[in-house]
């Protein structure tokens, strides 16, 4: 039981938070808006996931833009080799809810909001969703509070960027068998680049720490 629910934590993504310590300039760096960024096809993140429990690189991913259409976005996963190219029978195209920022067949009910655009310190919202376990076991659900907590520099393997550090608290529920487990999630976004640019995930499942990831924006490439 306790992999099941490690699993349905480590599908969602990230870890603990950094402390953000402002200076006079925090009223302004309040004030900044993020909007909902443009979308194009042809854009392309690339991004390295490791498992800081184990300290192993375990995935590295190019995701692409292949279609457009509003907030309907079509992406391409392909997987990277350990020489960097594309593994192409390790690879597939999926729906992805730009405004949202999920991919949408992780929602089997509910609302599930990653982001919710304009983004400025101090917004907050909340989200209920159920998601698939994928592997035929029992869904899970996932009840969370986030908050846009500040503007940050954060340096990634891609370079250094402004961000804005948006932090997913929550308590996920497998619906049948026992077991609740509680997760931190904080995600940097980063205008700059479009997407977020770094990820922290982590879970714990009857009070011991079950699963904790980062995600790092490794390259990128965007149309005018």
């Amino acid at each position: 039981m306790r992999h099941s629910i490690a699993k349905g934590a480590a599908a969602v993504a990230a870890c603990w938070g950094l402390t953000f310590c402002a200076g006079p300039a925090l009223a302004q760096a309040t004030a900044e808006v993020a909007a909902k960024p443009p979308v194009k096809i042809g854009d392309r993140w690339v991004y390295q996931r490791h498992d800081l429990l184990k300290d192993k690189l375990i995935e590295k991913a190019e995701f692409a833009v292949a279609a457009v259409a509003g907030d309907a976005v079509d992406l391409r996963r392909t997987l990277l080799g350990a020489d960097g190219k594309p593994e192409a029978a390790k690879a597939e195209t999926f729906r992805f809810d730009w405004g949202r920022g999920i991919r949408t067949s992780v929602v089997e009910s509910g609302d599930y909001r990653y982001f919710d655009f304009p983004l400025q310190a101090g917004k907050q919202w909340s989200y209920k969703y159920r998601r698939p376990s994928g592997g035929g076991g029992p869904s899970t659900d996932f009840d969370a509070k986030v908050e846009v907590k500040a503007w940050q520099d954060v340096t990634v393997p891609a370079g250094k960027f402004r961000s804005l550090l948006v932090r997913h608290s929550g308590e996920f529920k497998p619906t049948s068998g026992a077991g609740t487990g509680i997760y931190q999630m904080d995600v940097w976004y980063a205008p700059q680049a479009r997407r977020i640019v770094k990820e922290e995930f982590q879970g714990y499942v009857e009070g011991q720490i079950s699963v904790k990831f980062r995600t790092e924006l490794v390259e990128y490439q965007l149309g005018p």
